[in-house]
């Protein structure tokens, strides 16, 4: 809250120097295109990841269904690991820019709203009961991934040893889900399957649509940062909160599209399987990949407070998933309002 006032003050001081005619006036209209140009950049980035995630998205889910990949797998990895994209361009952007703070704050900021934000607004518009074995076990390696990340950042760095032992488990977990899913057949679910002209297209307009996406995850990415650094500097706004809340919310706009759009059709483990994969891939795939390109050091205030917030809403998750109890409306009314009350502290603070 400190932080609005300090804007509405700043921008209610530059209008009054120009009425008054004040001779760094210049300097005035610099300062405001600066906060608008600022503002442009993020709402920019903020459409480019939305649109080019699910382009992205759509594009792999179509390619692996003419590849005869498993349903399953799709949306375990695949989905996943494509609305996870925008948070590693993002991080590994702003690992390059020397922002380490966004880089990890966007990952543990990303958790937290997929889990608190995308899950709570699936929830509310059509309660999740359905929670197949699949889910519950992946629940379980996102809460024992998760424990380890927090252990991990009470050493506030990811150097790059931990950072490719990250990157080695995200394959393990990919090769040990392909051969237990395969195994078992009858679990697989045509859930995933494309919709639209895409489950009539080629394998040639599915690459195409999925590098298209892909093309605009990479400039939304950078469009996002650019303008959340400007953002940062010109409010006095620490880097660490922005990455955990502009960036984080930003990041996990095409988690909630899916989200939204499979708990409209009545489709609840699609919506939950895409939040714990994308989840998963965030902190090893995410943190691992851009760890080995730059060693991220961790803000202390994330490592101290941020990562517990992120494992307690994750053990959450996995209690309803784990006991069989519905994520109910209330109950997805309160994870938003959870998450509200989150940043407005975050702010406050």
């Amino acid at each position: 809250m400190r932080h609005f006032f300090n804007f509405i003050f700043r921008l209610f001081f530059y209008i009054r120097r120009v009425r008054v005619g004040v001779s760094d006036s210049t300097l005035t209209r610099t300062g405001l295109l600066k906060m608008f140009e600022a503002l442009l950049l993020v709402i920019a980035g903020f459409i480019l990841l939305g649109g080019g995630g699910e382009a992205l998205v759509s594009g792999a889910v179509a390619l692996a269904d003419k590849l005869n990949v498993p349903p399953l797998i799709i949306g375990l990895t695949i989905v996943a690991f494509g609305t996870s994209a925008p948070e590693l361009m993002v991080s590994i952007q702003a690992a390059l820019q020397g922002q380490p703070d966004i880089a990890v704050g966007n990952v543990v900021g990303s958790n937290i709203s997929n889990i608190m934000l995308v899950l709570g607004v699936a929830a509310i518009l059509q309660p999740i009961d359905e929670h197949g074995k699949s889910l519950q076990r992946e629940g379980l390696v996102l809460l024992c991934i998760t424990v380890g990340f927090c252990l991990l950042s009470l050493f506030q760095i990811i150097d790059r040893p931990v950072a490719l032992c990250m990157v080695m488990l995200i394959i393990g977990y990919v090769v040990y889900l392909y051969r237990d899913e395969t195994s078992h057949a009858d679990s697989l679910s045509p859930e995933t399957e494309p919709e639209g002209y895409l489950s009539e297209s080629g394998i040639l307009m599915a690459s195409l649509f999925m590098l298209a996406g892909i093309a605009a995850v990479v400039w939304g990415a950078d469009l996002l940062v650019d303008g959340a650094v400007k953002m940062a500097t010109l409010f006095g706004v620490p880097e660490a909160v922005i990455g955990l809340t502009v960036v984080a919310i930003g990041t996990s706009l095409p988690e909630l599209v899916i989200c939204v759009f499979a708990a409209y059709r009545g489709q609840s483990d699609v919506a939950v399987g895409n939040i714990l994969g994308s989840n998963i891939s965030n902190i090893l795939l995410i943190l691992g990949v851009t760890g080995l390109i730059k060693p991220l050091p961790i803000d202390p205030h994330i490592a101290h407070v941020d990562v517990w917030i992120m494992l307690l809403v994750t053990g959450l998750a996995v209690y309803f998933l784990r006991n069989g109890n519905q994520i109910s409306r209330l109950t997805g009314g309160a994870f938003v309002i959870g998450y509200i009350s989150y940043i407005a502290i975050l702010f406050a603070a």
